[in-house]
């Protein structure tokens, strides 16, 4: 091991740049901040009286006359609360310019969040009348201390929200300063240890993200312990979920995967399960079942949450995803790939928009597709390091590659396509100038055992998850999707084009929906003209449009990427026919849900960086590329935030938990 610290130049030049940008991070935090605590300096409060005491469910009103002067905010203070997290106060006024009074917007007050309760007021000259609705939910008990106006806000400065603006000035400092960054060394003792404290922060923030949403860590619905009910199932020597009741009127049924008609007609059927000749089974892939749930069992003598479990496999993904772009970069742009742009892939893969959806809602549906991204990237990660190597230390490499690639078609059976990125990897090469079959570095006589290495995880998994269909279904080949009892029968959903554009456009190319306030960003709509049956909840716009990073990929096909060497072009090809192939299925096979999207992602996103290196790294072009780069980034971390505070159903973390959102709220305030 050895520690590579830059020159003296490059230090003299770094300190002083550095005590730069943590001064424009102050100043940003006062200046921008807390602009309103500048603004109101030397203000004199108001004090309108006080304490209330309300209990729920109820709206009371304190409206107050003759006030008849220039007010410029609102002040709800001392509130303490019990049976909730946030209350809202409504605020009415009359001013010299509107005699009646008018609503203004609604202040949401979070409980141990003392300047919660404040608000600017922009009235037309003096208000006359002010009134606040306070609405309390049923079952609570609120205490209102004191409304004050005219308030001078003091200053809240705020570390974290320093840190954050220092990161990401520092990223735009290396995109656009001539300041010469360490390249990756698998040998510096300093990268490791940044690479080790990264990889334990991000799983220690999983590990938070997974437990935000108390309605299902708290109060999951019952039809999401599918896991869980099949480990006693399998503890039992059977696959069947027997405490499932089954109506006889089911059992008589022609077509009992015509829900609808199910429900018209007042037969009770248990809904997400999938149910094939009279018995009941969990159609969600039985890997994490295999690996997690009943091993945890079987162990402690008790059935682990769904939330631990998600987080296990997000802890999965950040390893596998720093091991993957440290590879991509040796691969690709061996001993020039900075270091500092190696961390900032790793962070945005990591904390992507479509990752952190998946962590923050740990329900059934999202742990299968959680899971097949981990051991896909963590697969890739591992294939990629075999291919760097050469002789017998690549064998473990390749073993747990392609057993990792082997569960995750055990999560995700569309995720096997990924697999495809060892034909460019192993079974084609470059020899003797060319690039080909004869430069192959499986299937030779010479790698008996690196190919036996290669295909013996695919055998040892396929075994048990065909044995698993078969004993289901009575078909190594029906995983289950096809059986099961959702909104639509999906026997008969068949391809049909006009679903399959508009589900391009969806997961694709829809422009993001954004909002004056706070996370200035809500669901996409995804509701049409078109004549049929089809699922949809809601997405947050087309990956291309929301994280433009993206846009390096259909850049590509009009020939900016013309010094590509012959494998880079293959690989990064291949993972985005796959994606793309993913698409069409989930479009036409399920529907148009973000979950879904999450499918494709990572395939893209690989794709993506393996585009970006080149481009980014090489000293003939221009800084242009590298500068558009960071700021994209910073784009797509940002969005990130955005999707995690956003709004969509019950389970999004501003109903889920209040009052993580208002703390989260109050850095943009």
């Amino acid at each position: 091991m050895k520690i590579s610290l830059p020159d003296l130049k490059n230090i003299k030049k770094l300190f002083p740049a550095l005590l730069i940008l943590l001064i424009f991070s102050f100043a940003a935090e006062i200046i921008i901040f807390n602009f309103r605590s500048i603004t109101t300096i030397g203000n004199e409060s108001i004090e309108l009286g006080g304490p209330y005491e309300i209990s729920g469910p109820a709206e009371y009103e304190t409206n107050h006359v003759d006030l008849n002067t220039s007010i410029d905010n609102v002040l709800i203070e001392n509130v303490s609360m019990e049976g909730c997290d946030t209350i809202t106060a409504h605020v009415e006024i009359s001013d010299d310019g509107d005699a009646y009074i008018y609503p203004l917007a609604d202040i949401t007050i979070a409980r141990d969040m003392p300047m919660s309760g404040y608000g600017d007021i922009y009235s037309y000259g003096n208000v006359r009348e002010l009134c606040v609705v306070f609405n309390i939910p049923e079952g609570a008990h609120v205490t209102v201390g004191r409304i004050l106006l005219n308030f001078h806000r003091p200053f809240q400065i705020k570390p974290l929200r320093i840190l954050l603006l220092f990161a990401a000035f520092l990223l735009v400092y290396l995109a656009w300063g001539s300041y010469s960054a360490a390249a990756c060394n698998g040998r510096d003792i300093v990268q490791l240890i940044i690479i080790a404290a990264s990889v334990c922060f991000l799983i220690n923030l999983g590990y938070e993200l997974s437990f935000t949403n108390k309605i299902l860590v708290n109060d999951p619905p019952d039809h999401h312990a599918q896991y869980q009910e099949l480990a006693l199932a399998l503890e039992e020597g059977h696959v069947t979920i027997d405490s499932k009741y089954i109506a006889p009127e089911l059992l008589e049924k022609e077509n009992p995967y015509d829900t609808l008609a199910l429900l018209a007609e007042g037969v009770p059927f248990s809904m997400d399960y999938a149910y094939y000749n009279g018995h009941y089974y969990v159609y969600f892939g039985i890997i994490p079942e295999l690996l997690f749930y009943y091993p945890w069992y079987k162990i402690h003598d008790e059935l682990p949450s769904n939330t631990f479990a998600q987080w296990r496999f997000y802890s999965l993904l950040v390893i596998g995803a720093f091991l993957l772009i440290w590879e991509l970069g040796k691969r690709y742009k061996k001993g020039a790939f900075p270091f500092w742009l190696y961390l900032a892939m790793s962070y945005v893969f990591c904390l992507f928009a479509n990752y952190i959806f998946l962590v923050s809602r740990p329900d059934i549906y999202n742990i299968p597709v959680m899971a097949g991204n981990a051991f896909t990237v963590l697969g890739l990660g591992l294939w990629f390091a075999a291919a760097n190597r050469s002789g017998r230390i690549r064998i473990p490499f390749l073993v747990f590659g392609s057993l990792s690639m082997a569960c995750a078609v055990g999560c995700r059976p569309q995720m096997a396509l990924f697999s495809f990125a060892a034909v460019f990897l192993f079974f084609i090469g470059e020899k003797d100038g060319g690039y080909g079959f004869k430069g192959r570095s499986l299937f030779t006589k010479k790698s008996i055992i690196d190919t036996v290495c290669f295909i013996l995880p695919y055998v040892i998994v396929a075994i048990p998850v065909c044995w698993y269909n078969q004993a289901r279904f009575g078909s190594i080949f029906e995983f289950g999707a096809t059986l099961s009892l959702t909104t639509n029968d999906m026997n008969l959903r068949g391809f049909n084009m006009d679903r399959l554009i508009r589900g391009l456009y969806c997961f694709l190319l829809q422009p993001t929906v954004t909002s004056n306030d706070f996370p200035y960003l809500t669901s996409s709509i995804v509701e049409s003209a078109y004549m049929g049956r089809n699922l949809v909840e809601f997405t947050f716009g087309g990956l291309f449009i929301a994280t433009p990073l993206m846009l390096v990929i259909p850049a590509q096909a009009f020939g900016f990427f013309k010094k590509l060497k012959a494998e880079e072009k293959a690989v990064s090809l291949t993972f985005i026919i796959a994606s793309l192939i993913i698409v069409i299925f989930d479009v036409n096979s399920a529907g148009i849900l973000y979950r879904y999207s999450c499918d494709f992602t990572t395939g893209f996103l690989i794709a993506a960086f393996m585009l970006w290196i080149p481009l980014i790294t090489d000293p003939k072009e221009s800084r242009l590329p590298r500068r558009l780069f960071a700021l994209l980034l910073l784009q797509a971390a940002f969005y990130s935030l955005r999707v995690f505070c956003s709004d969509g159903d019950y389970l999004f973390i501003k109903d889920a938990s209040p009052l993580l959102y208002e703390r989260i709220r109050s850095y943009f305030m």
